[in-house]
């Protein structure tokens, strides 16, 4: 008996050093990075999707979207005399969902593309390329909303909002990393690697 649990023994180690030998193989490596492409790529998604359904949210529910300011004054704040007050606030908020229309339609892009590539399509360039223009913007925005943190007025929701967009970020940082490794890995080894 004892000898049967120390070839056990010798084979539980051999069966685990098998397996790290299995992890270093680039198809396996491959494998995984895709994993990870598309799991991030659909965090991209849902995440644009939370971004937006936080706007709407804020714009229907918060008196903060509803900005106490005389009319007067806003006709005195429009740089052109003459402008009606209504006319800008129209422009402005045509603009803004614009922007929001933008931003989930760079999104979703991005998303669509990675889980697309994580599931063994190849893909342009274009959507890391579009990846790497939004990590920036979104550290800058986590940076802003850190830097103008409210501590008296709905702490919880600034919280959670920090929370998504750090997180957001993260995602975004994920799928642009993943992206490119598995770039690297189809041109270091080629037909070596398993679609």
């Amino acid at each position: 008996m004892i000898l049967d649990n120390k070839n056990n023994d010798k084979d539980i180690l051999k069966d685990h050093s098998r397996l790290l030998k299995a992890e270093e193989e680039p198809g396996v490596k491959y494998r995984r990075i895709r994993n990870v492409l598309s799991t991030a790529g659909f965090g991209v998604i849902a995440f644009g999707i939370w971004s937006i359904i936080r706007v709407v949210l804020r714009v229907a529910f918060s008196r903060q979207a509803q900005p106490d300011i005389d009319p007067n004054e806003l006709d005195s704040m429009i740089s052109q005399p003459g402008d009606d007050v209504k006319t800008f606030l129209l422009v402005l908020l045509i603009l803004v969902i614009v922007f929001a229309a933008i931003e989930i339609a760079l999104r979703l892009f991005v998303g669509l593309s990675a889980r697309s590539e994580g599931r063994g399509k190849k893909k342009s360039i274009a959507y890391v390329i579009v990846a790497g223009i939004l990590i920036p913007y979104y550290v800058i925005s986590v940076i802003y909303n850190f830097m103008s943190f409210d501590y008296v007025n709905g702490i919880v929701d600034n919280i959670i909002s920090m929370i998504m967009d750090i997180t957001s970020t993260i995602a975004l940082i994920e799928v642009f990393v993943a992206a490119i490794r598995i770039r690297v890995m189809r041109k270091k080894f080629g037909t070596e690697i398993q679609e």
